[in-house]
């Protein structure tokens, strides 16, 4: 052989390239960087972006033929800083006119002209009956562009989108109708508790930063209906189409299904019953019931099928492919992880059709880019980064797994045929659904120790049980769809006959039902310790070497990659607390409106909760516990004291319930009142989770710590009747620790607070102030005996607040309605007493 042939013969193929993925990494990077210094530094501005991407512009042109490495170095500077300019741009730059200019902290009375911008949904309400002390009602939800605000001697020409919530149902309104709104408009409030969802966050992310509430339907009046062209006749018949997909769901199966059925064809759970949405998310299967790219992938499949099924060429198949998935992405609405799949399927389409080759790396940078150009602050939606990741994670699968298992089945294919009994269409099946079955498990194995880190920040739980859960509800939902969709369309023109169809399908979904509610129970759910930062940087600095290091990497680095990542795994959610070490003493006052919830860590790591309640939503006021009991390293709460049966101070009780281990609940004999609902319920949940139930009398003490001494300072004896008020009989509950002393007294007054007096009070270093703030119970005399540094009030009237400063100055008073307080307190006796801030952080005290 010639040598040069021979050479030309050896040469290595080059190494594909991606520089789409790391475009994107580069513009990611710098929307992160103006997320984090816009909420620190002031000096972060506009300009100054605009001026280093001029000077890194620049140095880049001058370097690019003298020196290319540093000129490379500065064009990924260009990129970062693009995508900060970006992400600056739409989420700091608020025009003068903008709506949120002319509304403040407290809801205000308006008038005003709006475009509709979304179809109106309703909303049920499905609080139970203890969970609020005001009876809830159902809603119609959607969003308007305001457009004139109508003031008592002029109209103002404003901008800006609206989250608009109507009481009751709301008839007659239609995308792009213009309407006139009465009601009371307000900002939304960051978020005032550490680790909870952050609603404002999320609807700015949809532009929405104002709300708007109206009393009555009548606050809603239509002026002109929609004008009629090509963009308001698309949106229209969206519309109609969404709406007679619910109708049909609603004619044709059960109200539990046709729920289901939404959820998982249009992506709207707002009709879900919460015991559903709890089951499927403790159960791992929530990515089954929230319409996600696997749906659009499964949706985009059965069209494809049909076009098989119908004699279609290779060519009809991804045409059919695509228009499935792009039917899918406009039912469901503009969601980034549907808008995600339908980009991959449109990538793969083009790639098919022009015969062009594309890598799914680089069509994965692509369609990321793509994301953040259409929206830069979706990098925070953790639907977004759950679909990215999860896409990653399958990669990194099928990098190093599926090919053995497909190497397997054509070895066994090959070996039957090669001799006299070959296998029958039957055996080939169950092979191949073996074969599924194993890919499956694999997969959803591996996207959920990927995804663990995210899951666990955001919602404050383990569940391996999604592993086995997914395995068999995946086939199911693979059936369920198809119904869905043929119940769908045939419905449109006779319910009769889609009846026929919908009742196979009804009985899925109660299998998937079912499933979820079996595996949302067991020692497979766990409540995480909260995952310190630098195990959450090394578990993705070595998920990232296993997903794209070479195939020719060796086995032995491989394993060692693989065994540190499950360590870090095991170390960081483990369901044993993290914190082995003694640490400091640390109570929280959380912020849960009119309400009372104290959460204290004690230095062996054990807690306590002092009431648990909210007057508005005893569930928000669940999940601010369950937020920072993660937060504070801790997966359980060994102690709840109930002070009385006042609505906020338990009714937050029963969903901590469901969600967490508790060992003992305290009650005050003085409250046993079996036909208060929301003790009732607590006592029967109490006896199905097998939690200690156990009354507290005066001079009791509750050991957790051997150097915490927690008292009860004052407590009720005996019940009384049920029209008696228990507040004056409230428990006060005393903490001592390295000399320093906190009180809880709950909403003791009148002759309470007397006995109180009787006694002689150490001096309190931190005070959560007596019936949230009320004037009756804050007096002077008691203010004297209490003698306080720092009073904490969970609430208060406005017109209040002078005077309780008056009251207590010097010292340092705090409110809740601001955030949240904490006080630290170390084995030497040191306290610091923080709040948390808008901007997401503990820092000094805000100035009430």
């Amino acid at each position: 052989m010639n040598p040069l042939e021979q050479n030309e013969g050896t040469t290595r193929k080059p190494t594909p390239r991606s520089p789409a993925l790391v475009v994107v990494i580069l513009f990611a990077c710098g929307i992160a960087l103006d997320r984090f210094f816009s909420s620190q530094f002031d000096f972060w501005r506009w300009e100054l972006l605009v001026l280093l991407e001029l000077l890194l512009l620049i140095g880049w042109l001058i370097l690019q033929r003298f020196q290319s490495q540093l000129a490379l170095i500065l064009l990924c500077g260009v990129i970062s800083i693009c995508g900060s300019i970006w992400h600056h741009w739409f989420w700091e730059l608020i025009p003068a006119n903008h709506i949120r200019n002319f509304a403040g902290e407290e809801a205000t009375p308006v008038r005003m002209e709006a475009i509709v911008l979304s179809e109106p949904i309703w909303k049920e309400n499905q609080l139970p009956e203890f969970a609020s002390a005001w009876p809830g009602s159902d809603r119609t939800i959607f969003q308007i562009q305001s457009e004139q605000l109508h003031l008592h001697d002029r109209t103002i020409p404003v901008s800006g989108r609206i989250r608009l919530t109507v009481s009751g149902p709301l008839n007659g309104v239609q995308t792009g109708d213009r309407i006139l709104v009465i009601g009371k408009m307000r900002n939304l409030q960051p978020n005032r508790n550490p680790g909870t969802y952050d609603f404002a966050e999320a609807l700015r992310r949809d532009s929405v930063l104002t709300t708007l509430f109206c009393e009555h339907a009548e606050g809603v009046q239509v002026l002109k209906k929609a004008d009629i062209h090509i963009v308001s006749w698309f949106h229209r018949g969206l519309d109609t189409v969404r709406i007679r997909i619910r109708e049909v769901f609603q004619q044709t199966l059960p109200s539990e299904s046709a729920a289901m059925a939404n959820a998982l064809i249009l992506g709207d759970r707002t009709q879900l019953d919460d015991e559903v949405n709890t089951a499927f998310r403790r159960s791992g299967l929530m990515h089954l019931l929230s319409i996600s790219g696997l749906h659009v992938a499964l949706i985009g499949a059965l069209a494809g099928w049909l076009a098989c099924l119908l004699g279609g060429t290779s060519r009809t198949f991804n045409q059919f492919t695509l228009a499935g998935m792009t039917l899918a992405w406009m039912l469901a609405e503009f969601r980034p992880p549907v808008f995600r799949a339908w980009l991959l399927g449109l990538m793969l389409f083009w790639s098919w059709t022009s015969f062009r080759k594309i890598r799914t790396v680089q069509a994965l940078g692509l369609a990321g880019w793509i994301c953040l150009i259409v929206n830069p602050s979706w990098l925070f939606d953790v639907g977004t980064q759950l679909s990215f990741l999860a896409i990653v994670a399958i990669l990194g699968c099928w990098k190093w797994m599926p090919s053995l298992f497909r190497n397997q089945i054509e070895t066994q294919l090959l070996a039957s045929e090669s001799t006299s009994d070959s296998p029958s269409s039957i055996q080939r099946g169950f092979r191949h659904a073996i074969h599924f079955l194993k890919q499956t498990a694999i997969i959803s194995l591996a996207i959920t120790l990927f995804l663990l880190p995210i899951l666990t920040a955001h919602f404050h739980l383990v569940s391996l049980a999604g592993i086995p859960a997914t395995v068999l509800a995946l086939p199911l939902l693979a059936m369920a769809l198809p119904g869905l969709i043929l119940t769908a369309t045939i419905g449109f023109f006779s319910p009769a006959i889609a009846s026929l169809i919908a009742t196979p399908t009804h009985y899925i979904l109660m299998l998937m039902s079912e499933l979820a509610e079996l595996f949302s129970r067991g020692p497979l759910q766990w409540l995480p310790a909260g995952m310190n930062f630098w195990i959450v940087t090394c578990f993705c600095l070595l998920a990232g070497l296993l997903v794209f290091l070479p195939k020719q990497t060796g086995i032995p680095l491989k394993a060692g990659i693989s065994t540190s990542w499950c360590l870090l795994l095991v170390v960081g959610l483990s369901p044993v607390p993290s914190s082995f070490i003694p640490q400091s003493l640390e109570c929280r006052v959380l912020s849960v409106g009119h309400g009372n919830a104290c959460l204290m860590r004690c230095p062996n790591g054990r807690t306590i909760l002092f009431d648990a309640g909210s007057m508005e939503n005893g569930r928000f006021a669940s999940s601010a516990i369950t937020a920072s009991l993660s937060d504070l390293g801790c997966n359980r709460i060994d102690a709840i004291v109930i002070s009385h049966t006042d609505t906020d101070h338990l009714n937050a009780i029963p969903f901590l319930m469901d969600e967490i281990p508790i060992h003992t609940i305290f009650l005050n004999p003085v409250g046993l009142n079996p036909r208060h609902p929301g003790l009732s319920v607590i006592v029967e949940k109490a006896a199905e989770h097998q939690i200690d139930l156990r009354y507290l009398q005066q001079d009791d003490k509750i050991s957790l710590d051997l150097n915490v001494r927690i008292l009860t300072r004052q407590c009720g004896s005996s019940p009384l009747s049920e029209s008696a008020s228990d507040n004056e009989h409230s428990i006060v509950m005393e903490v001592e620790y390295a000399d320093c002393h906190l009180l809880f007294p709950a909403d003791v007054s009148g002759d309470g607070q007397e006995r109180l007096f009787e006694e002689t009070s150490p001096g309190y270093d931190f005070l959560v102030a007596p019936h949230h703030g009320s004037i009756k119970d804050n007096t002077l005399d008691f203010s004297k005996w209490a003698g306080a540094e720092n009073i904490v009030f969970s609430t208060g009237d406005e017109n209040d607040r002078d005077y309780l400063t008056e009251l207590y100055s010097p010292q340092q008073v705090l409110w809740t309605t601001a955030g949240a307080v904490r006080c630290r307190i170390d084995a030497q006796g040191h306290y610091t007493v923080e709040q948390w801030h808008r901007n997401q952080y503990w820092g000094i005290p805000l100035e009430n």
